[in-house]
């Protein structure tokens, strides 16, 4: 007697994403022949889109028939997407919804418009995590996916005064008992402006009288916006006058240098400090002990020498040329004390070379 043997064949459904539903019946051992009937139902958040593997067909219900091992994906898409949205910068990210997605209460289809908007003194830069048109402020998308966007901004190059020569310092600075063309920062200036024309305007932060420590709170106090273009700083002559230590004077001269390294744009090539010039070598002192003077001026010059160097900022020894005056009196002022507007030229004339060779432009 003859027996036919019918063969079993195994039936797996599996389902893509993995969390997005179910298949049932989702695997069984079935006979040659058999028709199978798979229903695939989405998840929360998920619709059924298609067969794949060993099916094919949009239907969420499908037939199969068992005429070997089937191995069947239910694929199936997310209806809301995840819209992350971040900043780098100063700035914001404005979202409006242009037009819904064909169901409502799901975001598959939305299309949204993104607008960067960026804060006083920051730009717009780019777009990343996202492949469409990445430098354009404003960006359309459709979502069928999840999109993880960021936006983002520069600050803008910011030129503060980058025309403007700042002299800071004491009555040296301000040029006293000279004519204002006199002024070594003035002559500095003019010798600037006919070889090079980004440096135009000077912007003087002195007084005769003040110390390193009113200097610092003068600056302090003023509107400075930088960077500045070019930065002098000739402070200490009255903190040596007034009988303070030199080494006391060494933390306030610390802190300017500092910070006139800071009102460059911290590009040190622009910034440059001079010696102290020996008022013990004027008339004004004929009555009083100069070699004394000259001492304490000299080691104020040491700390100041010292500390430009170490910061690798230029420093200028004008002080020698300060002593001159005990034997050309065309060297001081009427007052007696303060330099004359030839002793001034021959300061500007031992830094000029240097400064007229700086690279004012570009200002990076």
């Amino acid at each position: 007697m003859l027996t036919s043997c019918t063969k079993e064949f195994v039936l797996d459904a599996s389902i893509s994403p993995v969390e997005a539903g179910t298949v049932i019946p989702s695997e069984g051992t079935y006979k040659e022949g058999s028709i199978v009937t798979l229903n695939a139902y989405p998840g929360s958040e998920y619709f059924f889109d298609s067969w794949s593997g060993d099916a094919s067909g949009s239907s969420s219900s499908i037939d199969i028939l068992v005429d070997g091992n089937k191995n069947i994906v239910a694929n199936f898409s997310k209806t809301n997407f995840n819209v992350l949205l971040s900043v780098q910068g100063q700035g914001l990210i404005n979202e409006q919804l242009i037009k819904s997605g064909p169901v409502e209460g799901q975001n598959l289809g939305d299309i949204i418009e993104l607008i960067a908007t960026p804060e006083k003194g920051w730009s717009f830069n780019r777009w990343e995590g996202t492949p469409l048109n990445t430098y354009n402020d404003t960006l359309i998308i459709e979502i069928n996916n999840d999109l993880v966007i960021k936006a983002v901004f520069v600050q803008d190059e910011v030129f503060g005064n980058k025309n403007k020569y700042l002299a800071l310092g004491d009555s040296y600075t301000i040029g006293e008992s000279v004519d204002v063309k006199q002024k070594w920062p003035v002559q500095l200036l003019e010798k600037l402006s006919k070889v090079n024309s980004e440096i135009n305007e000077l912007e003087i932060i002195a007084q005769t009288g003040w110390t390193a420590q009113q200097l610092i709170t003068a600056t302090a106090e003023s509107t400075l916006e930088p960077p500045y273009g070019l930065v002098s700083l000739l402070i200490g002559v009255n903190n040596q006058f007034q009988g303070q230590l030199a080494e006391n004077f060494r933390p306030s001269f610390i802190e300017l240098i500092d910070r006139a390294v800071i009102l460059s744009g911290n590009i040190k090539e622009r910034v440059f400090v001079l010696s102290i010039p020996d008022w013990g070598a004027t008339p004004f002192a004929n009555s009083l002990q100069r070699s004394e003077i000259t001492k304490q001026i000299n080691e104020f010059n040491g700390i100041i020498k010292y500390e430009a160097e170490q910061r690798n900022v230029k420093f200028y020894n004008i002080t020698d040329i300060s002593r001159n005056a005990l034997n050309d009196l065309s060297l001081i002022a009427n007052d007696n004390l303060h330099p004359s507007g030839k002793m001034y030229a021959q300061w500007v004339s031992l830094i000029e070379k240097d400064i007229l060779s700086i690279n004012f432009s570009p200002f990076k």
